[in-house]
């Protein structure tokens, strides 16, 4: 049958379940669409034609799941400190109502849950993150899903149906947007992730951008109370945040600004959403190379822990001078282990297996290298992602050690809300699969409305302090942290010498 045939077909039955039940029902309808260019998700994603239109972007690295969501089919946003089991009961509730149609059991199709939880529902939202709930998730109504490293891409399409509705007329809609959608996948160039107008080395070779402005006596005296606490025994670690705030001249404009991201850094997974309530004026966006898990129907399970860290430097006998002293540095090892012991007890009462490498490696990106541990393991029955998400989260990589006593610490003192920074952003989907990574090397956009409107751009970046730290080093590595989103925001004309306003700490 025919894609219209089929979305037709799910509609009518949806819509006479919904009548039974007397509540809205989800018609889903999965097909493939044959090779179309892994290129052409960046082109779908940059279409403006919907601008205001909630979107989602999520590429994860090495020919992983690659997926571009387009309008809200269903919302699944909660709040409060149960918001993982909220989510995750109000999405089984949806799917086992739902009329699903095609293609079945491909990761990152169907009804997938897409989008970001709050770091910390126990501070209240700050500016810039009202209306952001602590968990604000949605089931895209269109979307478009590369599941593995060939070029096979699978669209599919989501409508609710009410008691009483047009499904004729949402049938008719659904589909026109869905096959604009699709032509513009189809059509992408190999220069299709070039518009922001630099080649697809650029990150290889980061112009020279003036070092941020901040406080630094401000950030001098955070990490003396954060080291003077864990010298009093209340904990061994916490992870400080600084934010960079740019006000620039707009437009913002969505092509660049996803052209930009494309070529990024590689290695890392780039992520793009909309922030809610923002009338497509506000965006969350990053290539953070930090796995929180990535689970799949079979049961495995991936994790990384991610901490420690070193710069890079120009010539290949330095670099690695430098990657031997960070494998070498008791400081950066005992950080590393708190980690990799974190996410080890975390995940123990969840899986039935799970392999944890006796020494790190080392992780190499543009800007700075750090200390990894690849983890892996097997769900038990019954377990899924978001308890992972829920026991992981903050890992100490992003928190601290202990987790409740570095998180209290920092709603006393940190002194702004970080919002969806290094916080889960991700996927899951209906048949067991799903991708979450931590929100780290990103930055929040918001752009007024009207014509040349100015953009506020606010970057993120975290350092771990522990009881020998300094704060000079730290203001150092913080800084080689948000050179990324730094260097994109000069790739679009939102970053000019001049165009840094004040950091705030």
């Amino acid at each position: 049958a025919s894609l219209e045939t089929a979305v037709q077909e799910a509609l009518e039955i949806a819509a006479e379940r919904a009548r039974r039940l007397g509540r809205p029902v989800l018609a889903s309808v999965v097909t493939a669409l044959g090779e179309v260019p892994r290129r052409g998700l960046w082109a779908a994603a940059a279409r403006e034609e919907a601008a205001r239109e909630r979107r989602v972007l999520l590429a994860a690295p090495d020919g992983e799941p690659a997926l571009v969501g387009l309008g809200v089919a269903w919302s699944l946003a909660a709040s409060g400190p149960d918001r993982f089991e909220a989510v995750r009961a109000a999405f089984e509730h949806v799917a086992a109502e739902a009329v699903c149609l095609g293609e079945a059991s491909v990761p990152g199709t169907g009804m997938v849950a897409t989008g970001a939880f709050r770091f910390d529902p126990e501070r209240p939202p700050g500016a810039g993150w009202e209306g952001v709930a602590d968990a604000d998730l949605f089931i895209p109504r269109l979307l478009l899903t590369w599941p593995g490293p060939s070029e096979t891409a699978y669209l599919t399409i989501n409508i609710p149906a009410a008691p009483q509705g047009d499904g004729h007329g949402l049938a008719a809609q659904a589909l026109a947007c869905a096959w604009d959608l699709v032509r513009a996948a189809r059509g992408a160039s190999d220069g299709a992730a070039g518009s922001a107008g630099s080649d697809s080395t650029a990150w290889e070779t980061p112009q020279q951008l003036p070092d941020p402005a901040g406080d630094g006596a401000r950030w001098t005296e955070l990490v003396g109370l954060a080291v003077q606490a864990i010298r009093q025994g209340r904990f061994h670690k916490v992870v400080l945040a600084r934010a960079e705030e740019v006000l620039a001249p707009g437009p913002l404009r969505l092509p660049g600004l996803v052209g930009a991201l494309a070529q990024s850094c590689p290695a890392c997974a780039r992520f793009l959403l909309t922030l809610p309530g923002r009338g497509g004026g506000g965006w969350w966006l990053g290539a953070t190379p930090e796995r929180l898990v990535t689970c799949r129907a079979d049961g495995t399970l991936r994790a990384l822990a991610l901490a420690g860290s070193a710069p890079r430097a120009p010539s290949a006998d330095a670099d690695a001078a430098l990657a031997r002293s960070l494998m070498a540095s008791p400081k950066q090892q005992a950080e590393h282990r708190w980690v990799v012991d974190a996410v080890r007890r975390a995940l123990e009462p969840l899986v039935t297996a799970l392999e944890v490498p006796e020494r790190p490696g080392v992780l190499r990106l543009p800007d700075v290298q750090h200390l990894c541990t690849p983890i892996t393991g097997r769900l038990r029955p019954g377990r899924s992602v978001t308890d992972v998400v829920k026991a992981l989260h903050p890992t100490p990589a992003v928190g601290g050690f202990p987790r409740e006593a570095a998180l209290r610490w920092l709603r006393a003192h940190e002194g702004f809300d970080r919002g969806w920074y290094a916080a889960p952003v991700g996927w899951w989907d209906a048949y067991g699969n799903g991708d979450f990574w931590v929100g780290i090397r990103s930055a929040r956009l918001l752009a007024d409305p009207g014509p040349g409107a100015p953009v506020r751009a606010t970057l993120y970046a975290g350092c771990g302090i522990v009881a020998d730290s300094r704060p000079e080093d730290e203001w150092a590595e913080s800084t080689l942290k948000l050179r990324p989103m730094r260097r994109l925001l000069a790739q679009v004309g939102l970053l000019q010498e001049a165009g840094a306003r004040r950091a705030a700490v």
